[in-house]
């Protein structure tokens, strides 16, 4: 066992005084951004033509599947009805 040093934790490395920031700042990347640039608020998926392509197709098959459950219904309806009126 002896004088081994320890590693210190992750994240608890001390920052010299030059590049600590001022007391009172948000340190890290977020501090530095723009509230002018809105472009960057979007989703880059909401302006990609591909992708929007694929969101509308999606809502066609959505509504696909939609109608078939439907008239699957009214067949399984019409099919319980004739059962019990007999026709």
């Amino acid at each position: 066992m002896g004088n081994r040093a320890r590693a210190a934790p992750l994240g608890s490395e001390v920052m010299p005084a030059a590049r600590r920031p001022p007391p009172g700042t948000r340190s890290g990347t977020g501090a530095a951004k723009s509230s002018t640039s809105l472009s960057s608020a979007v989703p880059w998926w909401s302006r990609h033509p591909e992708a929007k392509r694929r969101r509308r197709v999606a809502g066609y098959k959505a509504y696909a599947v939609e109608n078939k459950v439907r008239i699957s219904l009214r067949r399984g309806l019409y099919w319980f009805k004739d059962l019990v009126h007999g026709r």
